[in-house]
């Protein structure tokens, strides 16, 4: 399957813990840094292709999730948890910022089209996902109750 980057203006997804999600002065959501971590051995942040699901949010958030649940081993999804929405043009800026050079690459597999990755990123690139984390996602989505938009 094709390989390609993710144009600027769409966005990356990438599941979010509810315990990465905590209320900021004004009582909207905000991610913690833990929310976009490199995990040991990872290679780069796993997510999707936000705008390869469909083509309105609704059918993006059932076609993403679907995806997530079908992995082996099915991908938890908790009520609590969310999708955030990442720029990938923001994603590249923020980390060209901190003199990194990422890229958002749309990388489908056989049961699971969506897929992406931002790659580039290392297990100690603490401050640029915190800033990813804090300046790139655009939006949170609810997993288990899709917007009507």
């Amino acid at each position: 399957m094709k390989q390609s980057d993710l144009p600027d203006a769409d966005h990356f997804a990438r599941y979010v813990s509810g315990g990465c999600i905590v209320p900021d002065e004004d009582g909207d959501p905000q991610l913690t840094p833990g929310a976009f971590r490199i995990r040991p051995g990872e290679e780069g942040l796993s997510g999707a292709w936000f705008e390869c699901g469909g083509a309105h949010d609704a059918a993006r958030v059932e076609c993403i999730v679907a995806e997530w649940k079908s992995q082996d081993p099915p991908f938890a999804i908790r009520k609590s948890g969310r999708i955030a929405l990442a720029c990938a043009g923001k994603v590249k800026a923020v980390s060209a910022v901190h003199s990194k050079k990422v890229k958002v690459r749309h990388e489908p597999a056989v049961g699971y089209l969506t897929y992406a990755q931002i790659r580039g990123l290392l297990e100690e690139d603490h401050a640029i996902v915190e800033a990813i984390a804090r300046d790139a996602v655009v939006r949170l989505l609810r997993c288990l109750e899709p917007p009507t938009s």
